[in-house]
């Protein structure tokens, strides 16, 4: 992985995140491809580009799937406001926690979403 310089600017960040995001879910991919043979689910944890890539690997074989998570500001949540990204700030003046989190679907895949759906 890339050391991040404190002073690069978000937009520099958000694509260092891209970058990042297409290398673990490719190795990911590759690797829980050999590991799901004879399993009849995939239940993923960890960073959003695993998750995605073991979810492509149980959609593509027919298996179940379940995420889990360890910290539940991962999932929306009319009760929690969604994580900022670098380069993808949150609308000022949004209070709305739904809102936001169809701001941060669109954050996600302006981040991830080539890796994930390419």
């Amino acid at each position: 992985m890339v050391n991040r310089s404190r002073s690069a600017s978000p937009e520099d960040r958000a694509r260092l995140i891209s970058g990042q995001a297409a290398e673990i879910d490719a190795r990911q991919y590759e690797a829980l491809s050999a590991a799901a043979e004879g399993c009849d689910a995939v239940v993923a944890f960890g960073l959003f580009p695993s998750c995605a890539a073991a979810r492509l690997v149980a959609e593509q074989r027919g298996m179940r799937y379940m995420l889990g998570t360890f910290c539940p500001i991962w999932l929306p949540s009319q009760h929690n406001r969604p994580h900022e990204y670098p380069g993808h700030p949150l609308p000022a003046g949004v209070t709305d926690n739904r809102l936001l989190w169809e701001t941060d679907i669109r954050t996600k895949n302006a981040l991830f979403g080539e890796a994930v759906n390419g």
